[in-house]
């Protein structure tokens, strides 16, 4: 893990002649404060296994549709049937439709469906 080190000088307080407190060492009447690590790296999201199963879900059926939407022979034309029937199916009345999944990665399912076609 890296971390950055910052260092800041602070000034002394202003205060009149008569509350004046005498320098804490020999630093030029500043302070400094002590080192500390920051982390600079965005904390990490973490992300459900729903979720992930999900956009598996989606990248497997892009991935079939692509694989297979030239394809000639039977069996690839069974498996390039079926994705795109589930793409095109418009029912959210089981977990893993396309709609639902869609809603779930806040993605535009009109949008993917169009870029498929």
């Amino acid at each position: 893990m890296r971390h950055a080190r910052l260092r800041l000088a602070v000034p002394p307080p202003a205060v009149s002649r008569s509350d004046r407190v005498p320098p804490p060492s020999a630093g030029g009447g500043t302070r400094r404060l002590p080192v500390v690590p920051i982390d600079l790296r965005p904390p990490p999201r973490v992300v459900q296994p729903e979720r992930q199963l999900m956009a598996a879900v989606l990248v497997d059926a892009v991935a079939t549709w692509r694989r297979y939407r030239w394809a000639r022979d039977g069996q690839a034309r069974v498996r390039l049937e079926e994705v795109v029937a589930w793409l095109e199916d418009p029912s959210a009345s089981w977990p893993f439709s396309f709609v639902r999944i869609c809603a779930e990665l806040e993605l535009d399912a009109a949008r993917i469906r169009a870029r498929l076609r």
